[in-house]
Parts: C-alpha cells; structure tokens; sequence
C-alpha cells in the first residue's frame, strides 16, 4: 500500500518534487560565477545527479498512482449505477464526479482519481460508512447498488480521463 501524500496524493510523488527542487538549486548554484570553477562543476554534477533521482521517483510514483485504472467495467451495472450516483452522490461529487465547492470553500474529492487509486473494497467501505463530511449511505443502499455506483464511476472516470 503506498503512503498518501499532500501535493500529489502519494508521498513518493511528493518526495521526487522535494528533491527536483533541491536538484535545481545545485543547478542555480552552478551558475553562479562568484564560485570556484570547481565548486560549480561539483554543484552541477551533483544537480544532475539528484535531478535523476527526482525523474525516477517522479516515473515510478506515477506508474503506481493509480493502480486500478485499467479495472473491469460492467457496463449494465454502471447504467444503473448513474441513477443512483445522481440520487445520492451528484450534489457534492458533481456531474463529472470531480466534486463541488461548498458554502467554505472546500471540495470533495476528486472521483476521476480516487476510483483508480483504490481497490473495490476500499470503496464499498467508503461509500457504505462514509469519510469526512461524506455520509455513509449503508443504510440506504444494498451491496449491488454500491457496486454499480463505483461501476458508474470507472465509466465516467474513464471518459474523464480520455476528456483530458
């Protein structure tokens, strides 16, 4: 299980921004002309070298991000999934399931990526207790309409995606 982090949503992404910033500071520091000539190559291979470092976690936090993306779709399921999502999920998720800004300013989250990054599981959890400000809807809706919700949210994440 990867660790969720602040900027990206996975803390590997964050981590390889940390350190592209310090590989563009040796950088900087290569460029300064009050510097040893020494002391700058040093800076700039050392630049290079995080750089390269910053790339790989960057690349390899991605080709983990979203880990479920290419998951079945039961196309019958998410048609009758849409209905219920339109019932119960459309007025803080949004019609595009990329979520509503509140009266406080605050969005839920973003569908179009959390369907991917979590197992079918996680989700039924989710949607059945709730988290946050979301209520849980288990007293509302049965397994098989849970699982088309999620179906109809892995179609339109998809098209979400495609949309980009």
């Amino acid at each position: 299980m990867r660790i969720p982090g602040p900027i990206t949503g996975d803390l590997e992404g964050d981590v390889s921004i940390a350190v592209l910033i310090i590989a563009l500071v040796l950088l900087l520091r290569a460029l300064d002309k009050k510097s040893p000539r020494a002391q700058r190559w040093g800076a700039f291979l050392m630049g290079v070298g995080v750089l390269s470092i910053a790339i790989a976690l960057y690349v390899d936090a991605q080709q983990n991000a979203l880990p479920y993306l290419n998951a079945p779709v039961d196309s019958e399921q998410a048609a009758i999934g849409q209905t219920i999502y339109n019932q119960y999920c459309m007025d803080c998720h949004g019609m595009d399931g990329r979520g509503i800004t509140d009266p406080y300013g605050r969005i839920p989250p973003d569908l179009t990526t959390h369907i991917f990054q979590h197992d079918d599981a996680y989700l039924t959890f989710t949607i059945a207790n709730g988290q946050g400000r979301m209520p849980g809807l288990k007293n509302l809706l049965i397994k098989s309409q849970i699982d088309a919700v999620i179906q109809y949210v892995r179609v339109m994440a998809k098209q979400e995606l495609g949309a980009r």
